[in-house]
């Protein structure tokens, strides 16, 4: 089972979302199933500062069309605004991602996104 932690700030929440890379043919995949949001490269490195890039043009675009939080609902995510904002990605298994890739994961990290609320 992925993991999943949100850390509170004064005006945004830190989630660290899960990020997996499969190799696929000749290239690495870094893909966050929390996000649906993938990069490739031809080294586990590469595909990592890709994936990076990636977000952050993610996180930009749909902060300023306003299109963010309707995505994270659409991806599983819990959403509740009151008492207090509380953002949760929705927690996914190994095995839902196996069925997504020909390999198995050969290497993971987290990322920190911050939700602005």
């Amino acid at each position: 089972m992925l993991k999943r932690s949100i850390l509170k700030n004064n005006n945004k929440y830190n989630v660290n979302v899960d990020v997996i890379i499969v190799k696929e043919d000749n290239y690495y995949v870094a893909y966050c199933p929390s996000l649906d949001l993938s990069a490739y490269a031809d080294s586990i490195e590469k595909a990592e500062r890709a994936f990076e890039k990636n977000l952050e043009i993610f996180l930009d675009e749909t902060c300023q069309k306003g299109t963010f939080e309707k995505i994270l609902l659409n991806l599983g995510w819990t959403l509740k605004l009151h008492p207090k904002p509380d953002y949760k990605p929705p927690l996914k298994s190994f095995s839902a991602l196996n069925r997504k890739f020909k390999s198995k994961p050969e290497h993971s990290f987290k990322e920190q996104i911050a939700i602005p609320i």
